[in-house]
């Protein structure tokens, strides 16, 4: 091969390297945009996650402490209530 062959496949060579690499570096960010938005999305679909978690917690604590009150209430009706009984008996 002449010497022009071979600046001419090299210089071939060259371009499609630079035009093989800007296509390739653009398919990269493009893959790690796309992960970002993923990893994003499932960050995001997490934290509602542990929202709705921590809301049903607190509305169970709430009927816990509602439904305690209630028993307290019902428990010293109840003992009144037998108190004045047996007050009436004696």
């Amino acid at each position: 091969m002449s010497s022009a062959i071979v600046s001419l496949v090299i210089a071939i060579v060259g371009v499609c390297g630079t035009l093989a690499s800007a296509i390739f570096t653009q398919h990269l960010s493009q893959r790690a945009k796309t992960l970002e938005l993923e990893h994003a999305e499932r960050r995001s679909l997490a934290e509602q996650e542990a929202a709705e978690k921590q809301r049903k917690t607190d509305q169970l604590r709430s009927c816990y402490i509602q439904l305690n009150a209630n028993d307290r209430n019902y428990r010293d009706a109840m003992l009144a209530y037998a108190y004045a009984l047996n007050l009436d008996l004696a």
